[in-house]
């Protein structure tokens, strides 16, 4: 019993530091990586706490708590409700995005899983108004060659391009696309993508998408984090109305990071608001249950938009799940 004590405070003063150590993730990508996993933290010390009350360690059952408040933090400042969007209903579109891994080794059920979605009909089952796939190298390409070549008249506006490695990608939409292009922000930088949307009341939607470098390495996390705040600089001048930021951001809502996309660019994230529901929400690793999944890919919108749902779909070979989110756009004046 001795050593089981002994063992769970030291459990509980590494975890004080995990906790504190993401508080300070501008300056250090140690400690950055430790903000990701926020609610593992909570859920320990939580374990903890009752622990310590059974067995009477009050001493031990307050740093526990405060374990506890710590943890919890973050996950209160990436959930909490933005400001709500005008209630003046316009069109709504459907976003699926995917990072299908470039590697998938079950390509099949992703093309037969997005084009059950596209064949869908009725208000609850909407198909994808705007699709984006991440991770797709040609052979992914290939094995989705019916969804991204002609043969696919329901997505009549495409951009793809496959790429050899994890950095491809394709983008479709029902609406038409324009003032496409896509550019790197350096040499390390992956390209990113821009394009004009028209929804269908002639409003202009301007998409933003990148997939940045994972958090690897000291110099892979820079590059992350400058790729994120030179695009946060670039869409806080635009000035069109409607923006929308997505894709695989290899980062989650808890680091001071994405705290500083939101705020930088103007932006906020689709998950917000999504309070308790939020912990079923990680997009990765498959292989977790939902609870330990972390959310990495992204969507965040404008102020004038309203995020009518987000949800995530099934596993379909890759590391990541996919992401469904509605989006209700303000109608037009008049």
């Amino acid at each position: 019993m001795r050593f089981f004590l002994i063992l769970l405070k030291c459990i509980t003063l590494g975890g004080l530091f995990l906790a504190a150590a993401g508080f300070f993730g501008r300056y250090s990508t140690y400690a950055d990586l430790t903000a990701h996993f926020s609610i593992y933290y909570f859920l320990l010390f939580a374990f903890l706490t009752l622990i310590f009350i059974l067995v009477k360690k009050w001493a031990w059952v307050v740093a526990a708590a405060l374990g506890v408040v710590l943890s919890i933090i973050p996950p209160t400042l990436a959930y909490n409700p933005r400001s709500a969007a005008p209630q003046n209903a316009g069109p709504e579109l459907t976003f699926l995005q995917f990072n299908v891994n470039y590697a998938n080794p079950t390509p099949e059920k992703v093309l037969a899983w997005i084009e059950s979605l596209i064949t869908q009909e009725g208000p609850a089952t909407s198909a994808p108004d705007i699709i984006l796939l991440q991770e797709l190298s040609p052979y992914m390409a290939n094995a989705l060659a019916p969804l991204l070549d002609n043969r696919n008249t329901a997505y009549p506006y495409k951009i793809v391009k496959p790429l050899p490695g994890a950095f491809g990608m394709a983008l479709l939409s029902r609406h038409p696309l324009h003032d496409v292009q896509r550019a790197s922000l350096s040499a390390s930088i992956p390209e990113h993508t821009l394009a004009t949307v028209t929804l269908p009341d002639s409003q202009k939607l301007r998409l933003y998408e990148t997939h940045t470098l994972p958090p690897i390495s000291p110099g892979y996390s820079s590059v992350r984090n400058s790729d994120l705040m030179q695009l946060a600089d670039i869409i806080s001048t635009d000035t069109e109305a409607h923006k929308v930021f997505l894709g695989d951001f290899n980062i989650t809502p808890y680091s001071a990071w994405f705290r500083d996309t939101e705020s930088r660019s103007g932006l906020k994230s689709a998950m917000r608001g999504l309070s308790v529901h939020a912990l079923s929400n990680g997009t990765w690793p498959t292989v977790l249950p939902a609870l330990f999944r972390i959310p990495i890919d992204h969507l965040l919108v404008s102020a004038k938009i309203s995020v009518m749902k987000r949800d995530i779909g099934p596993a379909l070979g890759s590391d990541h799940l996919p992401v469904l989110t509605v989006l209700r756009f303000p109608s037009l004046p008049g």
